[in-house]
């Protein structure tokens, strides 16, 4: 298989994956109406059995007929829940098979060398490996959302099995197991089910039996730069070879070494003394005044690595995430978090230099 068949199979495949996901917004709690019903009447005056009874009855649908719109609320919200997983989902596979397009786009030319496919196709399974976790997230989340939901419809039943007859308006029962359309119920993964094989099958299909991410194209022994001897008037290759050799130094792939290296491309163009326009940000990674070693272009580069291992580092299953994270919303929990609040558009900024980045790192490292 060439690399661009492979790529193109990737971007089939990941399209396949956000499709699973419904395109209806968020929606279908508003179908449980609690409220609204007529006051049960007060029961004549008087001392008779009848009138006894009669006030007997009435308190006991009062008091079901609060319990049933607790029950038309919490189901409101948990219908609303399911469509936010699934518009959440949306968004997040959208954003994974669109990084691979563009990857894809920039490295169309490295193919030709058996390097340059090696690299192409460690992101591109990045990319699938990602959409394997965005499935799998959303499905744990909808079987929370059923286990809730199931937990409901009993408690509508009861309701029900308390002598109420047919009166009692069981509003949320129907929606709820439905879904009440309009994205709502456990619309997270509607299409989950339709995919023959499952989704393993269809990713092996596509890697048609090439060999585990263990053999991506890995340079032998000490390449780049060991940090100490850079200086502000070092060079861009001087600058790239530090930070490829302090990235194979704390374990992070080829792959993910590219990715910090494109980086660094586009925050500084690797210029120890770059300094944006409004003089907050400075230095390679262009990074604030929470750096105090910053102004040194040895001590900002083992900054920006001391940050990033607290954000993923090379343990992360997305390292553009990461770098997301660590360089836009340190402070947010997580890096999905980060890139469904952030400005997105950091992304494309950071990959649109992956392509020189490559060919920048496959020149030092000599692969």
């Amino acid at each position: 298989m060439s690399v661009a068949a492979f790529v193109a199979g990737v971007d089939r495949l990941l399209s396949r994956g956000h499709e699973l996901f419904p395109a209806g917004g968020p929606g279908g709690g508003q179908v449980f109406a609690a409220g609204g019903r007529v006051p049960v009447p007060e029961a004549p005056d008087g001392h008779s059995g009848l009138t006894g009874g009669a006030r007997a009855a009435g308190g006991a649908y009062q008091q079901a007929q609060a319990g049933a719109d607790g029950l038309d609320g919490d189901s409101g919200q948990a219908v609303a829940q399911g469509g936010e997983v699934g518009a959440q989902g949306r968004a997040g596979s959208g954003l994974i098979r669109d990084q691979a397009r563009a990857v894809g786009a920039a490295t169309a030319g490295m193919g030709r060398s058996p390097a340059g496919a090696k690299l192409i196709m460690a992101a591109m399974d990045d990319h699938l490996a990602a959409m394997q976790r965005q499935l799998d997230q959303t499905t744990a989340e909808n079987r929370l959302l059923a286990m809730r939901m199931r937990q409901l419809a009993a408690g509508y039943r009861g309701l029900g099995a308390g002598g109420m007859g047919g009166g009692m308006p069981l509003s949320g029962l129907g929606g709820l197991m439905s879904g009440g359309g309009g994205g709502g119920g456990l619309s997270g993964l509607s299409g989950l089910g339709s995919v023959p094989g499952g989704w393993s099958r269809l990713v092996g299909s596509v890697r048609g039996g090439r060999g585990p991410r263990s053999e991506e194209a890995a340079p032998r022994g000490d390449v780049g730069t060991a940090l100490g001897g850079l200086t502000q008037d070092s060079s861009p290759r001087e600058v790239a070879a530090a930070i490829i050799h302090e990235a194979r130094r704390r374990g992070y792939s080829p792959h993910q070494t590219i990715a910090i290296l494109s980086t660094a491309m586009q925050e500084s163009g690797l210029r120890p003394r770059a300094v944006s326009p409004n003089g907050l940000w400075r230095s390679i990674f262009q990074q604030d005044s929470g750096y105090p070693g910053r102004n040194n272009p040895n001590t900002a580069i083992s900054g920006f690595f001391d940050r990033l291992a607290h954000h993923g580092g090379p343990s992360s299953p997305d390292i553009w995430k990461s770098i997301f994270w660590l360089q836009q919303r340190p402070g947010d929990s997580s890096a999905e978090a980060a890139v469904a609040h952030g400005r997105r558009g950091y992304l494309n900024e950071i990959q649109s230099q992956l392509p020189r980045a490559t060919a920048l790192y496959r020149s030092i490292a000599g692969v």
